[in-house]
């Protein structure tokens, strides 16, 4: 049957009629595809299309994440052109990051109303290009904060979480490795955007760059093109609903302005349960890991202060650039052997949390003792491999400890706080170069930060081996 052919997944229109264990079920993609009682039919192409997709998922990951991972080579081009301090400058990348981490919950707001993924990423691929463009014409390193900082941020965040999110919709048997394909793009994004902007800052200046980076953001509205949106067919609903036309015509449209209260009223009340859950936040894992990335959110400022510490030595911004792009290699790879031994080798996941944040601690501290490019390029790759095993773990932790069922209430939260975070511990930063006139102050920070999530992750451990986990 042609019906065969087609693909279907939850609207949000059908969510207020089968509730919210249904939303659950969109956003967690760990229920069962058909519900019975419901009368769902849930059909994922697991191929087909669902690589195009793919695709725009590695190209959206290449993009944003690669830019994130490249804002030290563009902090030092805003340098040039601006007569700012080091802690003004640094803090318009710095937003960038946390805003792009923070939005998540924006994007669960407009999934209630019937916006599309495939919106969502087109509508930010334009904006956040449209407000990088205008960053060409500004004067003053503050007005970057809302051009490049938090408009290019927020919008350019939204695509990355919904591409992310509808590349897993689009698998079912070959889920892990569609979603390991279009992570990849972070890897490889990070490797060919700090060499590309450096190049173009040499080429250009930052004002060129500027749109050049434009471009690359626009190119995100061909991603999501791609992006075909996936439907549900409610069969037990659709009878029903043309049972009741036939037999009460216009009484529906009798009641439309109350049934569109309720509707507003229910879907606003779904949001809350996903975004901030109270019964969440009581668990006594979830408090823990939420602590924990508290303070490995202090690990995301190696991005933007690294290169101006290998300048600062008397390296070039060529080799500084490289030095990124060895971290940005790394962390793929990195990502993959934590999936190896959790799934292959069974060790129990917590395990991996400890070792992963002493040895963050550990290489940036060392960073303060590099003087030369091959020591910098030997620390940059042990820092690739914890800080790739300590990022995969995020999820996955959130989902051991709630269960797979309550995975987005508990990740949802935990992006918004890492974004925050990061956002705070870059004004801190800021501050502490300013007082001391040293990038190794920063370093110490966040060496001090780390170490003490690996202390409280501790706590992680004992839960799992007193069996507090779902592992669901």
């Amino acid at each position: 049957m042609c019906l065969s052919r087609e693909f279907y997944i939850h609207s949000p229109a059908l969510m207020e009629q089968t509730g919210p264990s249904n939303i659950e079920r969109q956003t967690n993609e760990v229920e069962p595809e058909t519900d019975p009682d419901a009368g769902d039919s849930l059909h994922i192409p697991d191929g087909g299309w669902g690589w195009a997709v793919c695709f725009a998922g590695f190209m959206v990951n290449f993009t944003i994440v690669g830019l994130v991972y490249s804002n030290g080579i563009v902090a030092l081009g805003i340098i040039t052109i601006y007569d700012s301090s080091i802690s003004k400058t640094t803090m318009v990348g710095s937003i960038f990051i946390g805003v792009v981490l923070c939005a998540g919950p924006f994007v669960l707001l407009l999934m209630m109303f019937n916006v599309s993924h495939r919106q969502v990423i087109i509508c930010g691929g334009f904006v956040s290009a449209v407000a990088t463009a205008g960053s060409f014409f500004v004067d003053q390193v503050e007005v970057l904060y809302l051009t490049y900082g938090i408009l290019s941020g927020i919008f350019a965040g939204m695509s990355y979480f919904s591409s992310n999110t509808i590349v897993g919709s689009y698998f079912k048997k070959k889920r892990t490795l569609a979603v390991g394909i279009s992570q990849s793009g972070t890897g490889i994004g990070a490797f060919v955007l700090n060499n590309l902007l450096e190049r173009s800052i040499s080429f250009y200046g930052m004002r060129g760059t500027f749109l050049i980076i434009s471009g690359l953001f626009l190119n995100i509205v061909v991603y999501g093109t791609l992006c075909r949106p996936l439907k549900i067919v409610n069969m037990k609903d659709m009878n029903a609903n043309n049972l009741d036309n036939s037999e009460n015509p216009g009484h529906s449209a009798n009641e439309l302005p109350t049934n569109m209260i309720k509707r507003f009223s229910s879907k606003c009340t779904y949001l809350h349960k996903i975004v901030f859950d109270l019964d969440v936040m009581k668990n006594t894992g979830m408090q823990l890991l939420l602590t924990v990335y508290f303070f490995w959110s202090s690990s995301e400022k190696i991005y933007v202060y690294l290169p101006a510490k290998v300048v600062n030595v008397g390296l070039t911004r060529e080799q500084g650039a490289l030095i990124m792009s060895i971290i940005g290699a790394i962390i793929g790879p990195s990502q993959i052997i934590t999936g190896i031994l959790g799934d292959v080798f069974h060790i129990p996941i917590s395990y991996l949390l400890m070792p992963s944040l002493f040895g963050l601690s550990a290489t940036t501290l060392a960073f303060t003792f590099c003087n030369s490019f091959s020591l910098f390029a030997l620390c940059a790759s042990i820092f690739a491999i914890f800080y790739g095993v300590s990022f995969t773990l995020r999820m996955v932790l959130v989902a051991s400890i709630l269960g797979g069922r309550n995975l987005t209430k508990g990740y949802s939260p935990l992006c918004l706080l890492v974004g925050l975070t990061f956002i705070i511990d870059s004004k801190i930063a800021g501050s502490l170069f300013d007082a001391t006139q040293s990038y190794d102050s920063i370093f110490y920070f966040t060496t001090g930060s780390l170490f003490i999530a690996c202390i409280v992750s501790s706590g992680i451990i004992c839960l799992q081996r007193n069996g507090k986990f779902h592992d669901k």
